[in-house]
């Protein structure tokens, strides 16, 4: 499995995982974001309007 294919899987979420957010369009549109597989992070920037 490459690491692309990480950018699809299903969220399914279980009783307690509240810790969770689900950041939708309008998130995605306002902000950049960059997502470092081989550092496991997420990186975000104000997107240029």
């Amino acid at each position: 499995m490459d690491d692309t294919s990480r950018l699809s899987e299903p969220l399914v979420f279980e009783p307690g995982d509240e810790a969770y957010f689900v950041l939708g369009p309008p998130w995605l549109r306002r902000y950049h974001t960059v997502f470092d597989f081989g550092q496991e992070r997420i990186r975000f920037a104000l997107a240029v309007q």
